[in-house]
């Protein structure tokens, strides 16, 4: 079993099925970066909740349901852009140091840019 990945890039590569559950037992992982492929089925909450990872890039994919109600505080870049999500925006997308894209998914063209305290 691998127990220590720091960062992960499988951008553009045809990925398909779900993201493995097991992805959020990584706790050294400061970034994900799967853009750009087929992958279905919800996010684990698990990724949102790693302490040291910071970017998170999960666009142009086919994911679905609702985003986590709670993100990691080392979490400072994500984009879930050209996807499916649905329910509401969390709470967490008010920090202060987040940059979220969530484009063309079902909340509009939803951009926070670093600093940003308006939802």
């Amino acid at each position: 079993m691998i127990t220590f990945v720091c960062c992960s890039w499988a951008s553009d590569i045809e990925l398909s099925g779900s993201i493995p559950d097991f992805i959020g037992n990584w706790s050294k992982l400061t970034s994900l970066d799967l853009i750009f492929n087929n992958l279905t089925g919800q996010i684990p909450d698990s990724l949102f909740n790693l302490s040291s990872l910071s970017i998170l890039f999960l666009g142009n994919n086919k994911l679905n349901g609702a985003l986590s109600e709670s993100k990691s505080s080392s979490l400072l870049n994500v984009d879930l852009s050209y996807n499916n999500l649905v329910g509401s925006i969390p709470s967490w997308v008010n920090g202060t140091s987040l940059q979220l894209k969530l484009s063309r998914d079902n909340y509009g063209d939803y951009v926070i840019p670093r600093g940003s305290h308006q939802v």
